[in-house]
C-alpha cells in the first residue's frame, strides 16, 4: 500500500473494484472511496458520491489506519445509537 502515484481516470484506468482508494476530484479535494461497478461509495458504503473522481491512488498505511479508526468509531456510535433506540421503543411499549 505504499504506492503514492496518482492514476488519471481519464485514461480509462479505474481502481480495483471493492478496494478503498484515495481519490481526487476536479477541484483537488481528496477523499477515500470504494468503487463498486460504476459508482464510488464512502468506505462504510453508507452512500455513493455524485461525481466520478479524476484520479486515484492506493492508500498509504497511515491513511488505512486512519480509515480503520474512523470506521471503528462509527461502528461504536451506531451501536450506541441503536441501543438507545431499542431502549426508547421498550419504554414506549411499557407505557402502552
Amino acid at each position: 500500500m505504499s504506492n503514492t502515484g496518482w492514476v488519471d481516470m481519464s485514461l480509462d484506468t479505474v481502481p480495483p473494484e471493492g478496494e478503498v482508494v484515495m481519490t481526487r476530484d476536479s477541484g483537488g479535494h481528496e477523499q477515500p472511496l470504494k468503487r463498486m461497478g460504476n459508482l464510488f461509495f464512502f468506505p462504510d458504503m453508507s452512500m455513493y458520491v455524485y461525481y466520478v473522481p479524476r484520479a486515484w491512488r492506493e492508500l498509504t498505511d497511515a491513511e488505512c489506519d486512519a480509515e480503520i479508526t474512523k470506521l471503528e468509531a462509527k461502528a461504536a456510535a451506531d451501536a450506541e445509537s441503536s441501543r438507545r433506540s431499542i431502549e426508547a421503543m421498550r419504554a414506549t411499549k411499557e407505557q402502552q
